[in-house]
């Protein structure tokens, strides 16, 4: 990135007077420390200005105050990608890539057990089904799918039986998931343990929250606790209820932190919890230890 920053420069096409036309533009990559509650705009504001990536409360939204008291517009590359094509080719023939509500190419990011992980670019719409079988070469050594968390790990999980749905704003929804999310598509084949799969999944979150506040810090921290105690054989099917009752819709977590990493915690465990029940009971009458 710093060798292509480095080149327009050079070129004439980033700094003062491009291209003779009066018009001054610089560029500057901040490297951040891979915080990923960074990746919530204000966060990322705390950490640019130097200070701790802690999300602040808006508003004042960023787009009247944001980096060191001035106006500043946030969006990742993907988005702004698409701008310089919407300006020489016109809205009509961007709207015309992908479907009528989610128009426009996204970056499919596959990962997990299949035959050929990568990023592809599709149009918005493409079945998660098409997108395994065709782009990302199926499922490795053949065996069956199990489920798909079809946009980052926050925005839940499809079975096998859903895998025909559209990965675009409204696809995921219509199937119990919050959204699309990055796009980021992580299959997991017939052998994973759903238990293992979303302790990995708080276990990343309780990691990654900031602690500013009180319903995330504890609450993620205390789902941990209880999927720990499902894998190590010691939890009991009212540590389920209790798991569920954490994660409720505008419950004890949800709704209640100046950023949505606790709302994504709940989602993924509503998502893995009410589409692979009887595997958590299995887990939990079991009493089997499982490694950790």
């Amino acid at each position: 990135m710093q060798e292509t920053i480095d080149q327009a420069y050079k070129a004439g096409l980033l700094g003062n007077n491009i291209l003779g036309s009066g018009f001054d533009l610089e560029c500057v990559l901040h490297r951040g420390a891979g915080a990923y509650v960074c990746g919530e705009e204000t966060g990322m504001l705390e950490a640019l200005e130097g200070k701790r990536g802690w999300p602040r409360i808006k508003p004042p939204y960023p787009a009247v105050e944001g980096a060191f008291g001035k106006p500043t517009v946030i969006n990742n590359v993907e988005t702004l990608c698409c701008v310089p094509h919407i300006i020489n080719h016109g809205p009509e023939w961007f709207a015309a890539i992908g479907t009528a509500k989610s128009a426009g190419p996204k970056l499919y990011g596959v990962s997990g057990h299949v035959n050929k992980p990568g990023v592809y670019e599709l149009p918005l719409g493409v079945r998660c089904r098409e997108l395994i079988d065709e782009y990302a070469g199926g499922i490795r050594h053949d065996k069956r799918c199990k489920g798909v968390i079809p946009g980052g790990v926050s925005m839940g999980v499809l079975t096998e039986d859903e895998l025909d749905c559209p990965l675009d704003f409204e696809g995921p929804p219509a199937h119990g998931c919050m959204g699309l999310g990055t796009a980021g598509v992580i299959v997991m084949d017939e052998d994973t343990c759903m238990v293992t799969a979303l302790r990995n999944i708080v276990r990343f979150f309780a990691h990654e929250s900031c602690g500013q506040c009180t319903p995330c810090r504890e609450g993620v921290g205390w789902m941990l606790k209880i999927l720990n105690r499902m894998l190590v054989g010691t939890a009991n099917m009212g540590d389920l209820e209790l798991l569920l009752e954490l994660s409720e819709s505008q419950g004890i977590m949800e709704g209640k932190t100046i950023c949505g990493l606790s709302d994504g915690t709940g989602w993924a465990v509503r998502g893995f919890v009410n589409k692979f029940r009887p595997e958590f009971e299995a887990m939990i009458n079991s009493r089997a230890a499982v490694t950790v």
